[in-house]
């Protein structure tokens, strides 16, 4: 199926989970601004590349103009799955705002790595509408260590926006909801740059405290005791409810791969419906049940239940979410209901995603159309 919204962090290997972001192992590289000073707020650092690929190359950031400079690798999986999504989002901004995807921490020697890029970029066509360029060298160039080590990030893919002002007006996930509602925002005049700066101070310090909780956990995990882990993830909870999807998925999985299947599912059932989830964790949440192989029952109705709040939240706009729940319908027997949705998420697709496509079309197939 299509690449899915993710929004779960990174996730811990010992549980199986999927994961959001790609960790990079930064090698000696170009000099950059001190690790972690990089913040929303700060200006922009220049753009400095050693090749556009594929668009309009931009050499500077133009006073009034909004861009949108988000870095990924060939090699990762997550970022792969966010470049349909960022494609989307060039359409529905068209010439207002300005998309740039730099490839960086590539894995490939000097001579080599600008050809991985060209040839991946062309291998996506139509799914990679913006503007693609490659870091001043394969790790650790001017662009990874300017914007990415200088904020104190090692993790893809990130997107960081720059506002009218040149300044950064936010940086995170770009399959994150409020991406897309701090960029209406800027458009609209309306950004508030002193909000976002406390924003984003707390979402470091919420950061810090999730990988310490994380460190513990998996202790207790170790150790078997469950009881420990469990209220070390509700502690963390309790001060950031934003971390509560993370959470609860890292839960759910834990009882699933200790046989407690039933207990997993009886869990997810009465805690979802207050916590406080997003589209995307709602998403992936939904998606994973209709799809973990690991899973002995299916519980369609869940999925379902899930997948059209997370439809609800992102008021219909987003293909991927259509898709999942299609998906869920089908699986649960509701052929009608999965074609209405899934000719949605081809519509607002354009019809460009092959996928969502063959997906329509087995739908389709299975009502004798």
């Amino acid at each position: 199926m299509t690449a899915r919204t993710r929004s779960l962090l990174a996730v811990l290997p010992l549980l199986g989970l999927a994961a959001t972001s790609a960790f990079a192992a930064p090698a000696q590289g170009e000099a950059s601004m001190p690790a972690g000073t990089l913040n929303v707020g700060d200006k922009a650092p220049a753009l400095k590349v050693a090749k556009w690929v594929k668009g309009q190359p931009i050499q500077s950031f133009e006073p009034g103009k909004v861009y949108v400079v988000e870095f990924w690798a060939t090699w990762c999986g997550p970022c792969r799955q966010t470049i349909p999504h960022l494609t989307e989002l060039q359409k529905r901004y068209g010439n207002k705002v300005s998309f740039n995807g730099i490839a960086v921490w590539q894995r490939e020697s000097a001579d080599k790595y600008l050809g991985v890029v060209d040839n991946f970029v062309k291998a996506m066509g139509p799914k990679m509408e913006y503007n693609v360029a490659a870091d001043t060298v394969p790790s650790n160039g001017a662009m990874a260590n300017g914007w990415m080590t200088a904020a104190g990030l090692d993790t893809i893919p990130t997107a960081f926006l720059v506002g009218k002002d040149g300044n950064i007006a936010w940086i995170g996930h770009p399959m994150d909801e409020e991406f897309s509602q701090t960029i209406d925002a800027v458009l609209a005049d309306v950004f508030d740059a002193k909000a976002a700066a406390e924003s984003a101070r707390k979402k470091k310090e919420a950061s810090v405290a999730v990988q310490s909780t994380l460190e513990r956990v998996l202790t207790a995990y170790k150790a078997n005791d469950d009881a420990k882990a469990e209220a070390e993830m509700k502690a963390l909870v309790a001060k950031y409810p934003e971390t509560a999807g993370y959470m609860l998925n890292i839960r759910f999985n834990r009882h699933v791969e200790q046989g407690r299947e039933a207990q997993a599912y009886t869990m997810l059932r009465n805690e979802w419906p207050t916590a406080n989830l997003s589209s995307e964790d709602l998403n992936s949440f939904a998606w994973d049940l209709a799809t973990n192989p690991r899973l002995k029952k299916r519980d369609w109705a869940l999925s379902i239940a899930m997948a059209t709040k997370a439809v609800d939240e992102s008021e219909e706009n987003d293909a991927a979410i259509i898709d999942t729940l299609a998906y869920a319908l089908f699986g649960a027997g509701k052929v009608d209901e999965a074609i209405s949705w899934q000719e949605k998420a081809v519509k607002i697709t354009d019809g460009k995603d092959a996928e969502m496509v063959a997906a329509l079309a087995k739908y389709k197939k299975a009502k004798g159309q």
